[in-house]
């Protein structure tokens, strides 16, 4: 019955075809459904690539809700989150599944914390009318919200009055908080225990795998199954979450916090002795870090600087000092809490215990399949440790807990020896070749609604002094015949800000350029504007939806590699490289080729879009590898003129599918 029931839903003339108005049947969404309710019923493990235009989510989901299991699905970007709890679960449970329960289950940093904020509104002291004011909304949102979500009050989390009222572990009373038995967090993880789909991030999944291994108990509730969506970012965030990390705002979070809430038990001028000696060695640290010079030609004074560790502390054995002293600082800060059993002394020593062993187990370096470096910028810093390969807490720890896994993403696949491979996403997990893994394709028809230019075998090489004039001289004939409503994205700040001060000069067209505005605001006027071109970097290379004639060209300064100076590509490439593997065409090239068609997929979002892509990096040409990038791109015509490019435009615009 449930087999049958799955084959019908996504039949031409089935449940989905008669509750859309405009349904296009999908045979890959069908076929894709098939393959998820085969690996949940089965409880097994599946790796399936979707192309843009599947209708991937509801693939998934109605597998899940026909076959009744608890499922969790977990999301990279917060704009997936919202379309599957904003449009797809609501459309589904209206249509279909009226009986489901779903639930979003967040972080503790994401909710607030009652006591917090009955403690600051009683202890007052706000200097600024801005923090005042956002109180006063924070107070009359409290009085409202059912859920407790900061995020719902329009401001971001790091907002300093903000932070403080986050339910975060360290402040916790658990049992012994007047406001347990109404606690949002305690309510959200109710919630989720009673649901039939909870809703996460890959971030918030990997934490709770953490304190499963440790039997520190759990945020998700055991499920049935794991939905992985936009898989591609999972290997690293689940290296990220088990690794290490120690910052400058750790320390200024919980000095405050010392002075809130122990100022009453210890010794006021003790206390301010070992905070301000501590607040010392962070400043000497910052002051060192930001002595030790230019790290790569690449820096900006708005780009976060980054180094290996070890060379740090070989060039500058101060900075390893000041480590070292810091170390010592924490373990005598121990020492004055004395024997108290206090509550929130304890918490507060055991913070203190937890920073110490951290600081001291990254500047050990004594783990070769990690790489360890710090970060910094003028006011902050932070030091980080994180395993080289995601395999062993993937194999000993996530599949332990969850056996039966769909991982699913719109780019998992790569070119190789002229077939799609997902080789290097299967060695990123240690998942052997004989992994289940399916690719159904795009039903987009690229080769009419879309096609790449690519400069020449002449054009400048992006080491070339003059790459990036020559970037902004073809960038403003592309935009002209685009009519401008583009997006480009680069690599970094620099190159950015150098192109946009051209564009400016050059074309009419209103130019947006990230970091004068903010990431939303950015985004409503590049909607709202046609003839806007916005400029941007990394952030904005995915989980951006711009339907419509606002995007009509997509513009790539180069291919996204990273740079070579970067830590932890360094550390890659030395372990890799000592196991005899050729890390760039390994690793590198395959991680570009995903990173550049997330890139390209922000271009076509429907049957009825068209436009163009302009690639400026004629490696795509010259080297022995850029077939590979090539390969994997979606199948439409590549052009290395203007005049072919003008061509092929007016060819596809004077076609049915056009936008323009």
């Amino acid at each position: 019955m449930q087999e049958e029931a799955i084959r019908n839903f996504f039949s031409p003339d089935g449940p989905l075809s008669q509750s859309l108005d405009r349904y296009e049947e999908r045979p890959a969404q069908a076929q894709m459904a098939q393959v998820v309710f085969d690996t949940l019923k089965k409880g097994t493990l599946s790796i399936i690539e979707a192309g843009t235009g599947i209708g991937k989510t509801l693939a998934y989901l109605v597998p899940a809700l026909i076959l009744g299991k608890k499922i969790v699905v977990s999301t990279a970007t917060k704009n997936l989150q919202d379309q599957i709890l904003e449009k797809d679960l609501p459309f589904l449970k209206k249509r279909f599944f009226p009986q489901i329960k779903y639930t979003v289950l967040k972080g503790r940093q994401n909710y607030l914390c009652k006591r917090q904020l009955l403690h600051l509104n009683l202890q007052g002291g706000l200097n600024s009318p801005e923090d005042v004011s956002l109180l006063k909304r924070v107070m009359s949102w409290a009085r409202k919200t059912s859920s407790g979500d900061l995020t719902e009050i329009g401001e971001t989390n790091s907002h300093p009055l903000l932070s403080s009222l986050v339910a975060i572990p360290e402040r916790c009373h658990g049992r012994n908080c007047q406001f347990f038995h109404s606690c949002y967090v305690i309510e959200a993880r109710n919630r989720a225990s009673g649901a039939d789909l909870i809703v996460v991030n890959h971030h918030l999944l990997c934490t709770d795998l953490i304190l499963k291994q440790q039997d520190l108990g759990d945020i998700i509730p055991d499920v049935d199954a794991v939905i992985i969506d936009e898989a591609h970012h999972f290997p690293e965030v689940l290296r990220q979450v088990f690794g290490l990390h120690y910052s400058f705002w750790n320390w200024k979070r919980l000095s405050s916090e010392l002075r809130l809430l122990a100022a009453e038990a210890i010794d006021e001028d003790l206390l301010d002795r070992q905070v301000s000696r501590i607040d010392a060695l962070h400043q000497k640290i910052i002051s060192a870090l930001l002595q030790s010079g230019p790290v790569h030609p690449d820096d900006s004074s708005k780009s976060i600087k980054r180094r290996n560790l070890e060379a740090l502390f070989s060039r500058n054995a101060e900075i390893s000092t000041y480590f070292q002293e810091l170390i010592d600082r924490y373990e005598d800060f121990q020492s004055i809490f004395g024997g108290t059993e206090e509550e929130n002394f304890l918490h507060l020593k055991e913070r203190i215990s937890e920073y110490g062993s951290v600081i001291r187990q990254i500047c050990t370096l004594d783990h070769e399949d990690h790489v360890y470096w710090a970060e910094w910028d003028r006011s902050s810093f932070a030091i980080r440790s994180m395993p080289i390969t995601a395999e062993r807490a993937f194999q000993s720890v996530f599949c332990l807990h969850y056996p039966c896994v769909v991982m699913t993403s719109a780019t998992l696949a790569t070119a190789k020896n002229g077939n799609e491979s997902f080789d290097f996403f299967l060695e990123s997990l240690g998942l052997p070749a004989s992994t289940p893994c399916y690719k159904f394709a795009s039903p987009y028809e690229y080769d009419r609604q879309m096609v790449i230019y690519v400069p020449p075998s002449s054009f400048p090489l992006p080491g070339d002094p003059n790459f990036t004039d020559a970037v902004a001289d073809i960038a403003c004939e592309v935009l002209r015949i685009s009519s401008g409503r583009a997006l480009f994205l680069f690599t970094n700040y620099r190159n950015m800000e150098v192109v946009g001060t051209i564009l400016r000069q050059r074309l009419d067209y209103p130019i947006l350029i990230q970091g004068e505005k903010s990431r939303g605001e950015l985004l409503a006027e590049f909607r709202e504007n046609i003839s806007s071109i916005l400029l941007a970097t990394r952030s904005f290379w995915e989980g951006i939806d711009v339907p419509g004639e606002s995007l009509t060209l997509l513009l790539i300064d180069k291919l996204p590699f990273a740079t070579p100076e970067d830590p932890v590509i360094q550390g890659e490439s030395f372990y890799y490289g000592k196991k005899g593997k050729n890390y760039f065409m390994d690793f590198q090239v395959p991680r570009t080729v995903l990173v550049l068609r997330q890139g390209i997929g922000r271009l076509i979002r429907s049957s009825r879009d068209t436009g163009m892509v302009a690639i400026f990096d004629v490696r795509l040409r010259t080297s022995s590898y850029g077939r590979i990038f090539l390969e994997s791109l979606p199948p439409c015509p590549v052009v290395d003129s203007l005049d072919s490019l003008k061509k092929q435009w007016e060819t596809i615009k004077r076609g049915d599918w056009g936008r323009s």
